[in-house]
């Protein structure tokens, strides 16, 4: 019984020393509980990697390396830098997560919440294209130039500032502004206009038909005025203004105290 017993101790006492080395479990756990996996050193998986509660066994990958499979699909970047370095977290997003919400892929600034970049569903076309030499086309693979909108029908540009905005618009036809206020056009041009139609100096000057304007104003060629045309300051006296009529005569008035007075008719 003695010798039994000393036996035991012994081999209690070595199963203590040994449970003290790197490596050698010193509690029984279950091994059918979930537990996380810690690998320190690089894992290399030659196959295809498919992760989320979706995934069954025997999936077909078709040619994807990896396969993100389940509702409400989230990535983190989340980086663990000291406030002195930069250290902003991002999301990628797919899809609302609520019934009859939005199809999207989304990239969220998580230090204001914001959407910079996303891409609603329901695509037709190329979407947006960025070339080698930075020139980006919209619906447009291979744009000429730095920005490049294409259309099958008259492509638009807005220009918006909360419900107001600008419209520019070409087509075949014309190109134009149109004020959505006012649903009216305020700018047009037609596509067989020819060189220098509307000229713009550098000195201010403004150039019609011509491209070397010696005034505020100069027309090359026939005007026609609907309407005064005024020298001056219409608000201020002594200024004039001169208009025709129906009756094939100009007249010319000058502004007194405020009122327009008719200082000569020609007919």
């Amino acid at each position: 019984m003695k010798t039994t017993l000393i036996i035991l101790l012994l081999i209690s006492i070595s199963i203590s020393i040994l449970g003290q080395k790197d490596g050698f479990p010193t509690e029984i756990k279950d091994v059918n509980a979930p537990q996380d996996q810690v690998l320190q050193d690089d894992l290399i998986i030659q196959g295809n990697l498919g992760i989320g509660f979706d995934m069954t066994d025997g999936y077909d990958f078709d040619g994807n390396s990896l396969v993100l499979r389940e509702n409400n699909l989230r990535i983190l970047f989340n980086d663990t830098s000291s406030p002195t370095f930069a250290d902003n977290d991002w999301n990628i997003q797919l899809n609302d997560s609520y019934e009859g919400g939005l199809n999207y892929f989304k990239i969220i600034d998580l230090a204001t919440s914001n959407s910079p970049f996303t891409i609603l569903d329901g695509n037709d076309g190329i979407g947006l294209s960025i070339s080698g030499s930075g020139r980006i086309g919209i619906n447009e693979r291979y744009p000429d130039t730095k920005l490049g909108i294409s259309s099958s029908d008259s492509p638009s540009l807005m220009l918006s500032a909360g419900d107001k905005y600008m419209v520019a618009k070409a087509n075949e036809a014309n190109f134009t502004f149109t004020n959505n206020l006012a649903s009216a056009t305020i700018f047009k041009i037609n596509s067989n206009t020819q060189n220098d139609l509307l000229y713009l100096a550098s000195n201010g000057n403004v150039g019609i038909n011509t491209n070397n304007p010696e005034h505020k104003l100069e027309v090359s060629g026939a005007a026609e005025v609907s309407g005064y045309l005024y020298f001056g300051d219409k608000d201020i006296d002594n200024s004039w203004r001169m208009k025709g009529n129906d009756y094939d005569e100009l007249i010319f008035e000058k502004r007194v105290n405020g009122e327009w007075i008719e200082r000569m008719k020609m007919e």
